[in-house]
């Protein structure tokens, strides 16, 4: 299969470990709970997260951001990925920030794009079947592993990172994604 601006898999552990793991048992709705699925919801095309990442990889401070489409056939994964040299973040911004709605630090920065911190919560609109965030700053290096029911286990990596990057893995079928990379180049264009 072919990919949109460079093409190599990334075959994370982690990311296959959520995709074999047993589905936890599904917690009670609540309001918060809720609150994710109708903000999750309100980004009518699934692809929309595409915008959202890059958009928060220029306030980050990020000269370049680039965007790989690729897919995996023994897999049936398609893996978005994202991926800035912006300021990345550490433990704090990550629990204050990133895991948490409506939290945002560019609130009333006028050179900033986002200012609701809803931006991240995008990516579940494509209904993932994992999101492996890799950042780091100020000496943390972190790995994020979000599963389908958005529950994530953060990891401290060994090796270090530069800025963020954010892994969408999708199944779809073979047949269907030059579709689905035809749907991300007129995202990101749009």
């Amino acid at each position: 299969m072919g990919a949109w601006l460079w093409s190599s898999w990334d075959s994370s552990q982690a990311a296959r470990n959520s995709l074999s793991r047993k589905p936890r048992k599904p917690a009670p709705i609540s309001a918060a709970g809720s609150a994710v699925d109708m903000l999750v919801r309100q980004f009518a095309q699934p692809l929309a997260f595409l915008r959202e990442l890059v958009q928060n990889s220029l306030d980050a401070g990020s000269n370049t951001v680039e965007v790989k489409v690729t897919y995996a056939e023994e897999d049936g994964l398609a893996c978005l990925q994202v991926a800035d040299s912006g300021e990345g973040m550490d433990r704090e911004i990550i629990d204050k920030g990133l895991t948490r709605l409506f939290a945002s630090s560019k609130e009333n920065d006028l050179t900033k794009i986002g200012k609701f911190g809803i931006g991240f919560v995008s990516v579940f609109a494509l209904q993932p079947q994992a999101v492996v965030v890799d950042t780091g700053r100020n000496g943390e290096f972190w790995r994020l592993v979000f599963h389908p029911d958005r529950s994530f286990d953060r990891i401290r990596r060994d090796q270090p990172c530069e800025g963020t990057s954010v892994s969408v893995y999708h199944r779809i079928a073979a047949k269907k994604f030059p579709a689905l990379l035809s749907d991300c180049r007129e995202t990101l264009e749009y």
